[in-house]
């Protein structure tokens, strides 16, 4: 593929428009904004999908009911602190109140990025080492979270938008538990969190095991290929369904 040096510095643009889009995505999750994920970052396109470790939320209704699940989460257990703790939680604006206690960072990195010769298509990879808080009734607990982001881009009236996106988990234990057993002991359930409810993500509309985190004695688990030079999407594998 040869291209001109105009082409190569609006390819160069497009790279880091597609690293600033994860970017702006990992800071939506940091602040609790799932409510306005799909709209924002996600192709208008009915054909969207979003895979996890047990299965794809395939279309856009199944996306949107994921991203809306994770928003009520949020919303469910800023209701039990501020029942909680009313005096803590009344010294906070409404705003403040929002997702008070969470930390659910997803830093992105050894990005790979291949935009399709045609300019209409863009594929990328990224490995995270993340954290996040949950309300639980063993109180607030922080999680490791380390797993792959692996998505399509689309481009649609000139901006870049996500098509398709695997998140898949490598890791996920509490922190202060060992990574390496099977089954780690609980943390002691504590009386004042009674009541309180983790998230469970809703189960995806087309089940399918396409990951299994972490324990002693698993079998190898292949990471998703990191996209290749190709010249339109037709031409290259899908991160999709």
């Amino acid at each position: 593929m040869a291209f001109t040096s105009e082409e190569l510095v609006g390819r160069w643009e497009d790279q880091r428009d597609l690293k600033n889009l994860m970017g702006k995505i990992c800071y939506t999750i940091l602040l609790k904004r799932e409510d306005n994920m799909v709209d924002r970052f996600w192709s208008r396109r009915e054909d969207i999908c979003l895979g996890r470790n047990d299965g794809w939320y395939d279309g856009r209704a199944a996306v949107e009911g994921y991203y809306r699940a994770v928003y009520a989460h949020t919303e469910a257990y800023t209701a039990f602190l501020k029942k909680a703790f009313p005096d803590r939680m009344g010294k906070l604006t409404e705003e403040e109140q929002f997702g008070a206690g969470s930390m659910d960072v997803r830093p992105m990195s050894t990005s790979v990025i291949e935009i399709a010769a045609d300019g209409e298509t863009a594929k990328g990879i990224w490995y995270s080492r993340g954290t996040y808080n949950d309300i639980t009734p063993q109180g607030p607990l922080s999680y490791w979270d380390v797993g792959v982001y692996a998505c399509d881009f689309i481009r649609e009236d000139g901006q870049w938008k996500v098509w398709h996106m695997k998140k898949l988990t490598d890791i996920s234990v509490p922190n202060g538990r060992s990574w390496g057993e099977k089954d780690p002991e609980p943390f002691p359930d504590l009386p004042e969190f009674a009541g309180a409810e983790p998230f469970t993500p809703p189960a995806p509309n087309r089940p399918e095991k396409l990951f299994e985190t972490y324990y002693p004695g698993r079998p190898f688990q292949k990471l998703p290929e990191p996209p290749v030079p190709y010249e339109t999407f037709s031409e290259t594998f899908s991160y999709g369904v």
